[in-house]
């Protein structure tokens, strides 16, 4: 599966201090069925893991997902 961040995602991804695994646990989770909030047409909220807060107090990112290929971060 690809991933993907766009320009403005990756610098906040960033500056939150959010790495590249914790990116790769969300596609994986998408990639099981572990969706998040549907806002349609293959995109879903989801929460990210931020070191140091945990899951619950990470952040939130929208992912674009579409049948195993392509994850991509907005």
């Amino acid at each position: 599966m690809d991933r993907y961040k766009l320009k403005d995602f990756a610098k906040w991804a960033k500056k939150e201090s959010i790495s590249d695994d914790a990116l790769a646990a969300v596609a994986s989770e998408v990639s099981r069925g572990l969706l998040g909030d549907r806002l349609g047409a293959h995109i879903y909220k989801k929460r990210i893991r931020v070191e140091g807060r945990g899951k619950r107090g990470g952040a939130r990112a929208i992912v674009l997902y579409k049948d195993q290929d392509v994850t991509l971060f907005l």
